[in-house]
């Protein structure tokens, strides 16, 4: 909204996201069974369920190694889980809000700019 990355970086970033959802790596909406909190579930071994899972995953995993690990970070939390740049810069180690905002923030476009980058070239 404040227009702090490219529309090209949040293009970008928002395909991750959706590789990263398609993935089937957020997790699935389901109730809670309290006799059945501690039952070990062997069909949900983090196996893809089709073929289309398995390739949102693959290009979700060589996007994440393109971009590097610190990026990487900040766009798996900004970008997919959905937290604040407050939040991620508080991770990132920063005291100040101001600061780990601000960080946060060039860290978020650098990772945008690289996953253009790779998805121009892929």
């Amino acid at each position: 909204m404040r227009q702090k990355i490219s529309p090209e970086e949040y293009y970008s970033l928002r395909r991750y996201a959706h590789h990263w959802a398609a993935a089937g790596l957020a997790g699935g909406l389901q109730s809670v069974d309290l006799d059945r909190v501690f039952v070990h579930d062997p069909m949900n071994m983090g196996l893809s369920r089709s073929e289309r899972q398995q390739y949102h995953r693959d290009s979700y995993d060589a996007a994440r190694l393109e971009i590097g690990r610190r990026p990487a970070f900040v766009a798996d939390y900004v970008a997919c889980a959905g937290c604040t740049l407050i939040e991620v810069g508080l991770m990132l180690g920063y005291q100040s809000e101001a600061h780990g905002r601000r960080a946060a923030t060039e860290i978020l476009s650098d990772a945008g700019h690289r996953l253009a980058v790779f998805w121009k070239a892929s």
